[in-house]
């Protein structure tokens, strides 16, 4: 059997990279590639405060603390319901994910990715599928002192060094807007709206018969940049710290 450290940090670290879709945001920016961020006058039901949902939007993201990875976000496709958008990592790995639309208020349908996420690295994976969700990714508009939560569960398996067992989770996300920010990421500065989220984790896990139940708790501190997006993220607990920090974008 796995060891039980190794296997909830792999599963820890699979949710909370997969969760950063999680915590992000949608209006729809005029075309722009780096540099501070300006107003929009997006409309229809995607068009959120601080967050451009346009097909072919691209944001290149550079991850450093527990896991070192580049990789790109694209908005794939938008319809009068929703999106959806892709994230690739540099090694080809892919996570889809659809959203809904509801007002300017996003929700993200499936956070680990389309039906299915399934992450790999150092010959090891993660395979999930989300099989309830409930509340807002992300409300219309955003001033300081706004909260949300949303829920949601996740069922699948986690595989290392050929052995695979079987895992569920339920996840509580409880976000509150602290207020507009100015800082500097490698694709410029931005006066941004910080975004800090409780996350907190029930993950049990059954292998060669014993079920291993665990708790985990991680707090996000995220900036949405209007016209631009998600800019940063600084997440930490658990032993799973990860800085996320913007590198270049195209918006439209």
């Amino acid at each position: 059997m796995p060891h039980k450290k190794s296997l909830f940090t792999l599963l820890g670290w699979s949710l909370t990279i997969l969760l950063v879709g999680c915590n992000l945001p949608s209006p729809s920016g005029s075309g722009s590639s780096g540099g501070a961020g300006g107003s929009t006058s997006a409309s229809g039901p995607c068009a959120n405060s601080v967050y451009p949902v346009t097909v072919g939007n691209t944001w290149n993201y550079q991850m450093s603390g527990t896991t070192n990875d580049t990789y790109t976000r694209t908005i794939q496709t938008v319809d009068s319901s929703g999106f959806t958008d892709q994230d690739t990592f540099s090694n080809g790995v892919s996570r889809t994910g659809k959203w809904n639309c509801a007002a300017g208020d996003l929700t993200a349908l499936d956070p680990v990715g389309a039906t299915t996420a399934n992450v790999q690295f150092s010959g090891n994976s993660t395979d999930f599928q989300t099989t309830a969700l409930t509340g807002v990714t992300l409300p219309a508009h955003i001033q300081s002192g706004d909260s949300w939560n949303q829920t949601l569960s996740l069922h699948g398996t986690v595989t290392m060094h050929g052995a695979s067992a079987e895992a569920s989770s339920d996840i509580a996300i409880a976000c509150t807007a602290a207020g507009s920010e100015s800082l500097a990421v490698p694709a410029g500065s931005f006066n941004a709206m910080k975004v800090t989220c409780q996350d907190t984790l029930t993950i049990t896990v059954t292998t060669a018969g014993v079920t291993i139940p665990t708790n985990l708790n991680f707090e996000a501190d995220s900036w949405y940049a209007p016209g631009v997006g998600w800019v940063k993220t600084i997440s930490s607990g658990s032993g799973l710290d990860t800085t996320i920090e913007l590198t270049s974008y195209t918006v439209h």
